[in-house]
């Protein structure tokens, strides 16, 4: 369900708030497919020149395109999308995978008397 592409697909972890309007969140790990053709409105994680990673939705048409922040912080920014300067969609995000239920110490089913 969550791998369709198993060569080209790969966990990335999220870091930040820039995308939690979109219900993904810090710690949060996406399953992004790099075979997959980036479409206008997908979420993508993109590698421009000189920044890191980001994790972002792809808006507007090839030559203007986007990449836009949903996030109820309002200093992240919208990033206009350059190839010519070595501006990437790394892959395409096709699910998420977050962990529910902090990690805890296991308690020994066996109790002593």
């Amino acid at each position: 369900m969550l791998v369709m592409h198993p060569e080209s697909t790969f966990i990335y972890t999220v870091s930040g708030d820039s995308m939690d309007r979109a219900g993904i969140f810090d710690g949060d790990r996406v399953v992004v497919d790099r075979s997959l053709q980036p479409e206008n409105g997908d979420i993508v994680v993109a590698v421009l020149a000189g920044h890191a990673h980001m994790v972002k939705r792809l808006t507007g048409r090839k030559r203007e395109s986007m990449l836009e922040p949903e996030s109820s912080n309002p200093t992240h920014k919208s990033f206009q999308l350059r190839p010519h300067e070595g501006d990437v969609i790394w892959g395409v995000v096709t699910g998420l995978v977050r962990k529910v239920r902090k990690g805890r110490r296991r308690v020994d089913a066996v109790s002593k008397a």
